[in-house]
């Protein structure tokens, strides 16, 4: 079946437990197995667009539910996962599309985190996130306005539905099953905080598979800090990010604390 829910991201803003709360309710359904199928992907810099395998291959993916949800954060990555929003409603037009956000700061150092953890990130933090260039991951996931409009050119408004973490995260997120006409899932027993759970490779975690297996995980990772954000990496932050967080505030009923709009 073809999903009904569509969540855009952002990353780092929740969405793995959004997967966990349709992962969880009774009448709906998920991907089993993994997260994010990036089906609305066709290019980028990794190798993980699954929009050439065509929709039988999509639709085969979702279990038979009242509905099916699709979590994937690239689908709001433009430009560095451009086109997203267009393929989506050529395929699914009547989903309903969810947004979750939170502080654009705060998402920055855990998106960060989460690079450094899996190896794929080894500057410093402000040089990573400060970079200059388009193709800045951290800077592009971070504009909230600028891919909630790319969404709501192909969506109407009452098609779309944004959320701050901080609903997600307190199980107030009531708005979204009153659009589904379905009760919210029951609360977790343990809540989900995957940055705490992240840790940094060291040297030793570079050795090839069998190698890298013997070697105990205690010496081969260490626990990954969050990044301390001084008060010129955060002002820059702020010039590079505050017009889009107004049009953000323009585009949305939701509101982040500390930002222009």
């Amino acid at each position: 079946m073809l999903p009904g829910v569509v969540c855009i991201g952002a990353q780092k803003c929740g969405t793995t437990a959004l997967y966990r709360r349709f992962e969880a309710h009774p009448e709906c359904s998920v991907i089993p197995g993994f997260k994010e199928p990036h089906f609305f992907v066709d290019e980028g810099p990794w190798p993980i667009g699954n929009w050439g395998r065509g929709v039988d291959w999509y639709e085969a993916l979702f279990p038979p539910a009242a509905v099916a949800a699709d979590v994937c954060p690239s689908y709001s990555g433009s430009p560095i996962y451009p086109g997203a929003a267009e393929r989506a409603s050529r395929v699914v037009p009547d989903a309903l599309v969810v947004y979750l956000v939170r502080d654009p700061i705060e998402r920055i150092a855990s998106h960060w985190m989460h690079f450094s953890s899996r190896g794929y990130e080894r500057r410093p933090f402000a040089e990573a996130v400060l970079a200059p260039g388009a193709d800045n991951e951290y800077l592009a996931a971070s504009r909230f306005g600028t891919q909630l409009a790319l969404w709501l050119e192909h969506y109407p408004p009452e098609r779309a539905l944004v959320l701050h973490q901080e609903a997600l995260s307190e199980e107030r997120d009531d708005e979204l099953w009153e659009r589904l006409g379905l009760a919210p899932p029951a609360a977790p027993a343990e809540r989900l905080n995957v940055s705490a759970e992240m840790s940094e490779p060291r040297a030793l975690d570079r050795f090839a598979g069998p190698l890298r297996g013997a070697i105990p995980a205690r010496f081969r990772r260490r626990g990954l800090q969050r990044p301390e954000i001084g008060p010129e990496v955060r002002e820059r932050l702020h010039e590079q990010l505050d017009a889009d967080i107004q049009r953000f505030h323009a585009l949305s009923e939701v509101r982040l604390e500390g930002w222009p709009g």
